[in-house]
C-alpha cells in the first residue's frame, strides 16, 4: 500500500500509484439538495490545485450526471456517470500538456425507504470502465472528492452498502433535515492476483430549508481497513463541504464548496488541493412522489 506523502514523487508516476493503490488496497451525493422522488442531477466541479501541483484551464473540471427512478413504493432505483477534463496551462506534476478527458466508472444501485420511518438504506456497484490512456483526466477526479475516488480508478469494481437517516424537524417556518450514511465500500480489482480493500465510511449533512431556499452543511470521511502498516491518519480522508440552492418550480440549481481536512490522507488529497467550487442543478420530475 502506498500513501502519496512527497510531490516529487506525484507526477506521471502519481497516476501508477493510484494504480498500485487501487488493486491493493449512493449515487446521489449528499451535497445535493434532500430529495426521495424521481429527479434527474448534474454536479460540475473545480478543483482548486496547490500552487505547486498544476495550474490548469478553468475548463478542467469534473462532471457527475445523476438520476434517480422510483420503481416501487419504498425503492428507488439510481445511477450516476462520471467524467473528468483536465487541460494543463503550464508546466505542473501532471504529466501531459495535452487536454484530456476521462469517462470514469459508472454507478447503479437501488435506495430503500422503511415505510413510515427514517431508515434509508442503499446498496449498488460502480463498473470497471475507466480507461488508463487518460491518466491525468482520472488523477483530477479522485482529487475532486474523496467520497468518490472508485469513480475514477480503471481495473476497479466497488461495491457499496450504506444505512442511515432521514430526519426532518419542523422549526417554526422552516425545516432542518439531518441525513446520515454510514457502511462499507469493496474495492474488487479486475486484475489477476490483485487483492480487495475494504473502506469504512460515513457522511453526515444538516440542511436548513426556509421556504424556497436551502443551505447545508456535510462532513464526511473513510478508512482503509485492510491496510495495518499506515497510521489511522495515514489511511484516511476527511471533507468539509457547504451547499446552498434555490427551488425555481421543478428545478433547483445550487452552489457547493468543500475542502480536504488535514494533509495526511491516504491520496494525500489535503496537500494537493486546496478546495473544490461545483455548480450543480437537480430537475424534479413533476408529478412524481417519494419514495
Amino acid at each position: 500500500m502506498c500513501k502519496f506523502d512527497r510531490f516529487p514523487a506525484i507526477g506521471v508516476a502519481l497516476f501508477a500509484v493510484v494504480i498500485a493503490v487501487a488493486p491493493r488496497a449512493e449515487a446521489q451525493s449528499l451535497c445535493l439538495p434532500p430529495g426521495s422522488g424521481n429527479q434527474v442531477a448534474l454536479e460540475v466541479l473545480k478543483v482548486s490545485f496547490d500552487d505547486e501541483v498544476a495550474d490548469v484551464t478553468i475548463g478542467s473540471t469534473v462532471w457527475f450526471l445523476s438520476g434517480q427512478l422510483k420503481a416501487t413504493p419504498g425503492l428507488a432505483l439510481v445511477g450516476e456517470i462520471p467524467l473528468s477534463r483536465i487541460d494543463v496551462k503550464a508546466y505542473s506534476v501532471f504529466g501531459d500538456p495535452d487536454p484530456e478527458t476521462a469517462v470514469g466508472n459508472p454507478y447503479i444501485g437501488v435506495i430503500l425507504r422503511a415505510a413510515r420511518t427514517s431508515f434509508v438504506s442503499e446498496l449498488g456497484l460502480r463498473l470497471p470502465v475507466a480507461s488508463e490512456d487518460n491518466a491525468d483526466a482520472l488523477v483530477q477526479g479522485i482529487w475532486s472528492d474523496a467520497d468518490r475516488w472508485e469513480a475514477f480508478i480503471p481495473d476497479l469494481i466497488a461495491v457499496r452498502a450504506r444505512a442511515g437517516m432521514d430526519v426532518s424537524s419542523p422549526m417554526g417556518t422552516a425545516d432542518l433535515i439531518t441525513r446520515f450514511r454510514i457502511g462499507p465500500t469493496l474495492w474488487i480489482p479486475t486484475e489477476d492476483g490483485a487483492d480487495a480493500e475494504i473502506f469504512a465510511d460515513a457522511t453526515a449533512s444538516l440542511w436548513f430549508q426556509p421556504a424556497t431556499v436551502m443551505f447545508g452543511v456535510t462532513l464526511s470521511g473513510r478508512t482503509l481497513l485492510s491496510e495495518d502498516a499506515l497510521s489511522f491518519s495515514e489511511r484516511s480522508e476527511f471533507q468539509f463541504g457547504l451547499d446552498a440552492n434555490v427551488r425555481f418550480g421543478n428545478v433547483r440549481p445550487g452552489v457547493h464548496f468543500h475542502m480536504p481536512l488535514g494533509d495526511d490522507g491516504l491520496f494525500s488529497t489535503g496537500e494537493a488541493v486546496d478546495f473544490v467550487f461545483g455548480l450543480n442543478v437537480t430537475m424534479l420530475i413533476p408529478g412524481v412522489g417519494g419514495i
